[in-house]
Order: structure tokens, then C-alpha cells, then sequence
């Protein structure tokens, strides 16, 4: 497949503007990568590297999960007052696990609701940290921006737990080669003590999103031998201290 062909399968799925006067294909190139990383990572990585997911090499591979570690997880570069972060009183939730469960799962349905209602509209990542005086704090973040913003609620005060909920593609390759992408609202959990991630599939019906009726759930803590995931958030709440809950 050649440059050509990605840049219009490219375009059939995310339409975006034609090249400008004078504009080059490299140039044009770049700015649709950066364009399609905001909705598919790994469609503009095909693009930016000129080959099909498929045909990936292992440097593809290696630079493609660079990328993601260096984009999708990097600072927000601004105060985490800047966000648009919804604030609770402090003590209208008890800090425990049980606590975080409720929040996860309302986080996921809600994205899964919003998803059922206009299939066609950009669902930013969603983020939440409750903190051990009970109060919670919640925002809508950019996608390359939910590492950092997490980092950065978990580190403005005590925290007990966060959530993270996405809108997102899991990328498979078989083993014959075939290239495919589950749509998935994506949901991490973390505290001190627990670690879960949990799936929602889904998959368009006559452009209607219909969801499985059985999420995928993994506890990272407790996994089986050989089957570990890696963690992208495993240093979130390594450096904030313990406390107590104040009323």
C-alpha cells in the first residue's frame, strides 16, 4: 500500500482539509499525522512511517510505542487549576475502595451513555481523583493529557484513589497479519491497594454503537503467571505521602 493509498483511507475515516497552495507532501503529511493522532493513534503512525499496521517493522513498533509513552502520557504543561476540573465538598465521599468502585463505574457509564446518544461525538478522557478528606475532583482532559493531569491532581493534595475513562481503539494484529481495532471505552482505576482495568466493547451497527453485554475487566495486582499487563500508570501514587482524613 502506498503513501497515497494510507493518506485516502486516512481521509475516509477522519476527513480533513485539502493540501494547501504550495504545499509539499511531507508537510501535508505531518500536519495530517498530527491531526489523526488526536483520534487515532495508530493511523497516524501508519502515516507518518508510510506503511499499514500490518506491515509494520519492529523499529515501527519500537517508535510507535515511544510515541505513545512520549505523547499520550506527557505533562499537561499548565496548573491543574487550569483545567476544568469539578470540585466536590470535602467529606461527601468516604475514602475507600468501595467508594472508588461507585465512581469508576459511573465514569464508564456515563462515557458509554454519552457514546449511545451521538455516536458521532469526540469523547474526551475523563479523569478523577478522590482525595482522603472525601473530597473529589473530576475533568475532561485532552487524550495526550491524562497522565500528566492525573500526576498532577494525585500530587496537589492526599490522595486515596483515581480513575481514568476513555474513548479508544484497541489495536490487534493476528497471526495472519490482518491489522484490526476494537472500539472500547477504557476505563483504569487505581489506589494503593487496588488496580483494575475494565473494557467496554463495542462494535457499530448500522452506525449505531452496540456494546457487549459482558465487560472485560483485569485485576493488574492479581494476574496469573505470564500474563502481565504493562502499566502506564504505575507511578502515579508512589511519591504522595500517606494521610489521615481530616473532617
Amino acid at each position: 500500500m502506498t503513501i497515497y493509498e494510507l493518506i485516502a483511507g486516512a481521509l475516509v475515516r477522519y476527513p480533513f482539509r485539502p493540501p494547501r497552495e504550495g504545499e509539499s507532501l511531507e508537510a501535508y503529511r505531518a500536519a495530517l499525522v498530527e491531526f489523526l493522532e488526536s483520534r487515532d493513534f495508530a493511523l497516524g503512525h501508519e502515516i507518518r512511517v508510510g506503511r499499514a499496521q500490518a506491515d509494520w517493522t519492529p523499529e515501527d513498533v519500537k517508535a510507535f510505542r515511544e510515541n505513545i509513552e512520549r505523547e499520550h502520557y506527557r505533562g499537561p504543561g499548565r496548573d491543574v487549576e487550569a483545567l476544568e476540573m469539578l470540585g466536590t465538598e470535602s467529606g461527601e465521599w468516604e475514602p475507600t475502595d468501595a467508594s472508588m468502585w461507585v465512581i469508576f463505574n459511573e465514569l464508564l457509564s456515563m462515557m458509554r451513555d454519552w457514546k449511545i446518544e451521538d455516536p458521532g461525538r469526540v469523547l474526551f478522557p475523563h479523569i478523577a481523583a478522590l482525595m482522603t478528606n472525601g473530597q473529589l475532583f473530576s475533568a475532561p482532559v485532552e487524550r495526550r493529557d491524562r497522565k500528566g493531569a492525573l500526576r498532577m491532581l494525585t500530587k496537589h493534595g492526599p490522595c486515596y484513589g483515581w480513575v481514568v475513562v476513555a474513548d479508544a481503539f484497541m489495536h490487534l494484529i493476528t497471526e495472519d497479519k490482518t491489522a484490526t481495532k476494537q472500539d472500547v471505552i477504557l476505563g483504569h482505576m487505581g489506589t494503593r491497594t487496588t488496580r483494575v482495568i475494565k473494557n467496554l466493547l463495542y462494535r457499530y451497527v448500522d452506525g449505531r454503537p452496540v456494546f457487549d453485554p459482558t465487560p472485560q475487566e483485569w485485576d493488574l495486582r492479581n494476574m496469573p503467571p505470564g500474563e502481565q499487563i504493562e502499566d502506564p500508570y504505575a507511578d502515579l501514587l508512589v511519591s504522595v505521602p500517606r494521610s489521615e482524613r481530616v473532617s
